[in-house]
């Protein structure tokens, strides 16, 4: 009968094992696909999710340098009339006593 039970538990247990293998074999054809399908999801995109069209790039790269321009402009006549102002004995006079 011990003989008898002890079979039994080792049947048993081969059979568990079996089906634990069976699941996990499932399990890893499973997450093997998923992988598959993410890889060839992120090669098609291959970092377009921003994708912005080249005009547009353009445009904006146009407008930044553009400002840039208009700010350096500024600064130019700034300085530009504050040497003005500087060589204007008139004005330093008036400065002076201020």
């Amino acid at each position: 009968m011990e003989i008898y039970n002890k079979a039994l538990e080792a049947q048993k247990k081969s059979e568990h094992l079996q089906e634990r293998r069976q699941r996990l074999s499932a399990l890893l054809h499973s997450e093997a696909r998923q992988y598959e399908t993410e890889l060839a999801q992120q090669k098609g995109h291959q970092g377009g999710y921003h994708r912005i069209p080249l005009e547009e790039l353009k445009s904006v790269n146009y407008e930044l340098k553009r400002h840039e321009e208009d700010n350096q402009c500024r600064e130019r006549e700034l300085q530009l009339y504050h040497q003005w102002r500087m060589k204007q004995p008139s004005i330093r006079e008036v400065s002076v006593i201020l």
